[in-house]
């Protein structure tokens, strides 16, 4: 296996600036063989970008901000933006899959950092697709509404076709079947933030905790998404909105 890749999306405004972390390694390459670096951006706004960056070697963690690679970033383009971040190497036999990334939102000051998806790309090409989830299991966010945060699906569609993404909620104390949570359709090449905090947890009745009140619902895939869109949940900081916490679902 020569190439392993990550689906994910960025942040870029006034306030909260995107990083890269990566560390590329190989389970049976012990030497600091070159790797080479290949980011895709896309997003609503703009046009698909690729850059591929060279100097990437094996055993040695590196990374950069994406508005240095990306220069629209730093000229007033501002939102989410979908990005692929892609490893690979011409060293032959090599297993890249012991390599890691991160992806952190630095926010003056704050951030927050989180693993992207990652998906795998066989060497041999497969009728079926180029991108392979590396695994077929989701987790089951929690969508919270309290005094101190907020909560939000962010889904990334890069496929070349719109969809509807389709979760279940279920409320703690709610007797009934899950419902359906109705969220708007997905154009291709495009990253949505849905609010959950109150679609999910209306009607859900408050637990008093030492720091407020708190509503919660569990969300849940009903469906799973096409190849090549991921899903996660973020919870942000009521009065600032900056993203406290990301996980992949």
């Amino acid at each position: 296996m020569q190439t392993v890749r990550w689906l994910s999306f960025c942040i870029s405004n006034a306030v909260t600036r995107s990083v890269v972390h990566f560390f590329p390694a190989s389970v049976n390459v012990a030497g600091p063989y070159a790797a080479q670096c290949k980011l895709s951006l896309f997003g609503k706004d703009i046009e698909r970008k690729s850059v591929v960056l060279e100097g990437a070697r094996f055993g040695q963690p590196d990374g950069f901000r994406l508005d240095d690679v990306f220069p629209q970033l730093q000229e007033g383009t501002s939102g989410f933006f979908g990005l692929e971040f892609e490893l690979s190497t011409t060293q032959p036999r090599t297993d890249l899959s012991a390599s890691t990334c991160v992806i952190e939102l630095s926010s003056r000051g704050q951030s927050c950092r989180f693993w992207p998806r990652r998906y795998i790309q066989d060497t041999e090409p497969s009728p079926r697709s180029a991108l392979i989830p590396r695994t077929a299991a989701t987790r089951s966010p929690l969508a919270l509404k309290d005094p101190f945060s907020a909560s939000s699906l962010v889904i990334v569609n890069g496929t070349a076709e719109a969809f509807s993404p389709k979760f279940l909620q279920r409320r703690p104390s709610a007797e009934s079947e899950p419902s359906l949570l109705s969220l708007d359709s997905l154009a291709p090449a495009t990253v949505v933030e849905f609010d959950v905090s109150e679609l999910a947890t209306v009607g859900q009745e408050p637990v008093e905790c030492s720091w407020g009140l708190v509503r919660a619902a569990g969300l849940w895939l009903s469906e799973p998404l096409p190849e090549g869109a991921v899903a996660y949940m973020m919870y942000r900081d009521v009065v600032t909105r900056r993203p406290v916490s990301v996980a992949a679902l």
